[in-house]
């Protein structure tokens, strides 16, 4: 959009002007007084930076850098100085067709990596949109950052965020072409067996899939004995049936068992297609897909062979017809977002829940969205640091996930309780709590205390409400919280902090090398936190010693520490940062391992001992 200016504004400017950045010009002209270089390339595009002291050269500097095409000018400097230089470009270029000049009211930060993209983005959309959609994310940050196609960026970002992924629509549902199922031969080969309600009372109907041929059972309640007496009854007037189909009615253990046949269990909410019928006069009634009624088939009064050849002949043309809207959909994810049918009753709850895509019927999986692949690089395989699981290790692990009592402790270590309910948020997706976090670091500092002294560091870790204390009253209140410690007799100290109470993150304080550093799986730098906790050393030197600190301590946030993809595994990172600066070893974490090391965490705080 042109922007109007006055008649006395349009004598001194004859450059249209335009709201958006002028970063996506491929050659830009900046008006600035903090000039350090005269030209930069960056995406390809040419950045000319042009200050007051230029200004008897500027002839020679369009002649060198201009070129055709339409270049963008953004101005730091005032607009009479900014005149002298569009009045400079209107005489030298105002007869050449091929060159255009637009100012541009605002200059975005320029992203140099698509990583950095990608820490920016993630940023935003958890800890300051709150999980914005993609739309009002772009339009956010398009005037803030430039880095090319942010928009598919954006997308990915939102798309690969576990938390916008289970409470996002599916637009577009997985809706896979219906199989044609087997076709029986005989009587009693195959049958449906349902559950209805009528006028207050309860029958069990079963159906024969060949003959069509249909009884009914009156049902004084719902419990299995019941429904096995009916059932027993059924087969000992015709015959017990090699495959049976039914709803979840059948699906409890003692039904499954007196069973001991092949039966088919229907999803939730779904149907055999036989409830709604009337049992009246069924069975005399002529059947459109068979040809004859009930009875006469099951009489055996017709020809086999057609009433097979009938039913397949139905099926096919059904099947065909409904087949005519659906897709050949093949899922080659081994995990995704399926339908959360707790939601159906709870609207508070999420539409979707990760999980394992294994034996998932097509229909109740989300499709995965456009835009999932950030870049082709692949990540280091880090295999190698993977161990299986025992049998009893994973038996272990999906009790303590999957036992109902959310409050039975656990184990008790450290003066705190590690109940069942702190131990799911170990769960793939979800976010650790500080009951967990502050566990595992005594864990860590524990080892330290056992481990030879020549080998690995002395380590000592505060506990996470330490930092948000710090920050927001200073060092008084924390004072008492080392009164029988002196943190100044270790090697390291480990910071695990929640970050406005949204986001984990770790400070490491390095009495050997003298430094404070910061790490973030979101890569954003915190300087109030390095400057706190350097005033906390003093302060406490002050303290514990009579002296402020002899040395000073050099600050860092430690920009190329792992990173991670989604919303909720900060906490996951946190906590493995901390165990690996704890053992001097290299920081080599994968995204891709997360699920693993989640599992990891989760049976060493049970064990009460950190896995060798």
């Amino acid at each position: 959009m042109t922007t109007i200016h006055s008649a006395q504004e349009e004598l001194l400017d004859h450059i249209p002007i335009k709201e958006e950045i002028v970063n996506k010009y491929r050659t830009q002209i900046i008006l600035t007084n903090n000039k350090t270089i005269e030209l930069e390339i960056i995406h390809n595009k040419r950045i000319i930076y042009i200050a007051e002291y230029d200004f008897e050269n500027l002839g020679e500097i369009f002649r060198k850098y201009i070129k055709k095409g339409t270049t963008g000018i953004y101005s730091e400097i005032a607009d009479t100085k900014c005149n002298i230089v569009q009045e400079k470009l209107r005489q030298m270029f105002s007869n050449n067709s091929t060159i255009k000049f637009i100012r541009c009211s605002h200059r975005a930060q320029d992203i140099l990596t698509e990583t950095e993209a990608v820490k920016q983005i993630s940023f935003y959309h958890v800890r300051e949109s709150l999980h914005s959609g993609i739309q009002e994310t772009f339009h956010s940050l398009k005037n803030k950052i430039y880095y090319p196609k942010l928009l598919d960026i954006i997308h990915v970002v939102i798309n690969q965020c576990d938390v916008c992924q289970q409470v996002k629509y599916d637009r577009k549902p997985i809706k896979p072409k219906f199989e044609f199922s087997e076709t029986t031969s005989d009587i009693n080969q195959i049958i449906q067996v349902d559950i209805y309600f009528i006028m207050k009372h309860t029958f069990m109907t079963v159906i024969d899939r060949f003959s069509k041929f249909g009884t009914a059972y009156y049902l004084n309640d719902r419990n299995h004995i019941t429904i096995i007496e009916k059932l027993e009854d059924h087969f000992a007037k015709i015959g017990k049936p090699s495959k049976i189909v039914a709803g979840n009615e059948l699906n409890a253990v003692q039904v499954k068992e007196f069973l001991e046949s092949d039966l088919h269990i229907t999803k939730p909410h779904s149907h055999t297609g036989i409830a709604e019928q009337a049992v009246r006069n069924y069975n005399d009634r002529y059947h459109s897909t068979i040809k004859h009624t009930p009875n006469e088939v099951q009489r055996h009064q017709v020809d086999f062979e057609k009433i097979r050849e009938n039913l397949d002949n139905t099926k096919k043309k059904i099947i065909t017809k409904l087949n005519e809207k659906r897709e050949n959909y093949e899922e080659t994810r081994t995990t995704g977002f399926i339908k959360n049918y707790k939601a159906v009753r709870h609207k508070e709850r999420a539409k979707y829940r990760k999980a394992k895509l294994h034996n998932v019927h097509l229909s109740n999986i989300k499709r995965p969205p456009k835009f999932m692949d950030i870049s082709e690089e692949k990540e280091d395989d880090l295999s190698e640091n993977i161990l299986e699981f025992t049998e009893e290790q994973e038996s272990k692990i999906n009790s303590a996930l999957n036992d109902i009592s959310q409050d039975k402790v656990l184990i008790s270590k450290f003066h705190l309780n590690i109940t069942r309910r702190d131990i799911t948020t170990l769960s793939e997706g979800k976010w650790l709590n500080d009951n967990i976090i502050n566990f595992y670091v005594n864990l860590i500092t524990e080892r330290s205390s056992q481990e030879n002294p020549e080998d690995t560091p002395k380590v000592y870790a505060s506990n996470t409400f330490f930092m948000t204390r710090l920050l927001q009253m200073g060092y008084k209140p924390v004072r008492r919280w080392t009164r029988k410690i002196d943190i100044f007799s270790y090697d390291i100290i480990l910071i695990p902090m929640h970050v406005n109470q949204v986001h984990w993150s770790l400070a490491v304080i390095d009495f050997k090398n003298k430094s404070i550093k910061y790490y973030d799986s979101m890569g954003e730098p915190i300087p109030e936190i390095l400057n706190a906790l350097e005033k906390y050393l003093n302060d406490e030197s002050i303290e514990k010693r009579n002296k402020p600190l002899d040395t000073p301590f050099i600050k860092q946030t430690i920009s190329d520490a792992p990173q991670q993809d989604n919303s909720n595994d900060c906490g996951v990172f946190t906590c493995l940062f901390a165990e690996n600066i704890a053992k001097n070893k290299d920081i080599t974490l994968s995204q891709t391992n997360i699920p693993y090391l989640r599992k990891k965490i989760l049976l060493e705080i049970l064990e009460g001992k950190l896995m060798s």
